[in-house]
């Protein structure tokens, strides 16, 4: 009896949604290393601009996406953007059976960077739809777990495609799954997806979703801590651990466990809150969570051997998934239903523009003083995103706020 209401989120229709989104979102990855391989080929300096191209649409774009998300629907949102994404496709791979200039390249880096951006906020909230506000941790869970194992296999899978069938082959692929995709889209229908009023303008409608979070102060300070949480672990595995490797002469084959490791204790904390549900109190996971990660961030700095350090990336891991399988339903459940997307974009956002100005910040710390330097500060500044999630649970057994 427990075993089924405790997992009475799962529904077929949820499982084939999901399972769509998860199939695309490995194409469009698989996609996205075989675009920077072929840039490489050219220049390392088309790898890098294809990059920032990709990205600058991610930052600009994404609130337009939770506007468009709430007013249109989340459903008929995905469903658009994908056939945008299919004709995109489409075209690419034609003009790239003829000729991989670097301007082919650049313009399918911004087209698919676009429609990531306007994708991103409905895709990231849509579960809310179809699951009840008590189950939306469980089923959150379940989704991230999936997107990173899609993560992890995407590389290899799309080195071996490119190698195959080159940039067209990776493209066609794409395509197919794209059409996959919204026709099951096409077929299902969340139990809900409320839209907004659509009189107002976009930037008028993108500015209800901050103020929410701002005017509440609950909100507001887990909002801040989940920016600077993000600012504080996720440049530890993108630029940290191989500063740290080459500091400390490992070889690259193992300072790659390290990255790997935080993923491994990511997952597994994913997997347990998906089985055994939403946690009785969330506010001790979210002040303990970012605090044991401070912690263990700090001890990073001690292995001169990569194993104890990978063992210490697998508890960080854990213990960053530990708040972050709570703040994210916490914030999700705390607006209207119809402003959810853009609740997503903002909570999206707020975390790329922390961890572009961190990265920057710590790499200039690295070079300065080295990748230690780096470590204790990134691990001062999580503990100040524990410090942050205190004050937004401060008085409160659970911090939700009750939404009008």
């Amino acid at each position: 009896m427990t075993r089924t209401k405790r997992h009475s989120w799962v529904t077929p229709r949820l499982a084939i949604w999901t399972g769509a989104s998860a199939a695309a979102s490995l194409a469009n990855q698989m996609l996205a290393f075989a675009l920077s391989w072929t840039a490489a080929g050219h220049s390392p300096a088309l790898a890098g601009t294809v990059l920032v191209t990709w990205s600058l649409p991610l930052v600009a774009l994404l609130l337009v996406g939770g506007v468009l998300g709430d007013r249109w629907g989340h459903r008929r949102l995905l469903i658009t953007v994908n056939l945008v994404h299919l004709v995109v496709a489409c075209s690419a791979g034609a003009f790239l059976l003829t000729s991989s200039s670097p301007l082919v390249l650049i313009g399918l880096a911004l087209a698919l960077g676009t429609v990531q951006a306007l994708r991103a906020p409905a895709s990231g909230s849509v579960v809310r739809l179809f699951v009840d506000d008590d189950d939306l941790t469980p089923a959150l869970a379940a989704t991230t777990t999936l997107t990173q194992v899609v993560t992890l296999a995407a590389p290899p899978l799309g080195g071996l495609l490119v190698a195959e069938a080159g940039l067209p082959g990776c493209l066609m692929v794409l395509a197919i799954t794209l059409g996959v995709t919204t026709a099951a889209f096409w077929l299902i229908r969340p139990p809900r997806d409320p839209r907004a009023r659509g009189e107002a303008s976009v930037w008028h409608q993108a500015k209800e979703g901050i103020v929410h979070l701002a005017t509440h102060s609950s909100t507001r300070w887990l909002l801040c801590s989940v920016a600077v949480v993000a600012g504080a672990t996720l440049p530890v595995v993108t630029l940290i651990v191989p500063l740290l490797g080459q500091d400390r002469i490992w070889d690259p084959a193992h300072t790659g466990l390290l990255g790997a490791g935080w993923t491994a204790g990511s997952i597994g904390i994913g997997i347990l809150t998906s089985l055994r549900g939403a946690p009785q109190n969330p506010r001790w996971m979210l002040r303990w969570g970012p605090g044991a990660a401070a912690g263990l961030i700090l001890m990073l700095v001690l292995p001169e051997s990569p194993w104890p350090a990978i063992i210490l990336m697998v508890l960080i891991g854990a213990a960053v998934r530990v708040y972050t399988a709570v703040a994210a339903p916490l914030l999700l459940t705390s607006v209207p239903p119809e402003l959810i997307a853009r609740v997503q974009s903002v909570l999206v956002l707020v975390q790329q523009i922390a961890v572009l100005v961190v990265t920057a910040g710590l790499g200039v710390a690295a070079d300065v003083m080295g990748a230690s330097a780096a470590l204790i500060g990134s691990g001062l500044l999580c503990a100040a995103g524990a410090v942050l999630a205190h004050a937004a649970t401060r008085g409160t057994a659970k911090p939700v706020i009750v939404h009008r």
